[in-house]
């Protein structure tokens, strides 16, 4: 056997061990256990509450529960504005848009508070 039919074996069988592996594994979402993620989950699990600043800016800006959860949800974790190592837990959320809207969060052991909301051009109303 020379070596052109060795390669030409092992590029067929690295071949179908991808394709077994893309059928096999191709639905998953394989990076749930990065700190991103967990930290999203940790937040969005369990019991969240927006202070009464938040609240006003929410009104003023036509913001809902749902579309700030569903925010957060496709956001980015900051951590270098974060202080994770804190007591409460304070974590920055950053939209990926245009015009990001960044959330502030404290977590405490059972629940997470929504402390501030920031974008560029957001109505401060009287808040």
């Amino acid at each position: 056997m020379n070596f052109t039919q060795r390669l030409s074996r092992y590029l067929v069988g690295i071949f179908i061990g991808v394709l077994m592996a893309f059928f096999l594994f191709g639905q998953r979402n394989c990076t749930g256990w990065m700190p991103e993620n967990r930290v999203k989950v940790l937040i969005l699990e369990n019991p969240l509450f927006e202070n009464e600043r938040v609240q006003c800016l929410m009104e003023c800006n036509s913001i809902s529960s749902k579309m700030l959860r569903d925010i957060m949800r496709e956001a980015e974790v900051d951590f270098a504005a974060s202080s994770p190592r804190e007591s409460p837990k304070k974590y920055t959320l950053v939209e990926t848009a245009i015009d990001p809207l960044k959330v502030y969060v404290e977590m405490a052991d059972s629940s997470s508070t929504i402390v501030n909301l920031e974008r560029p051009g957001l109505n401060q109303c009287d808040c």
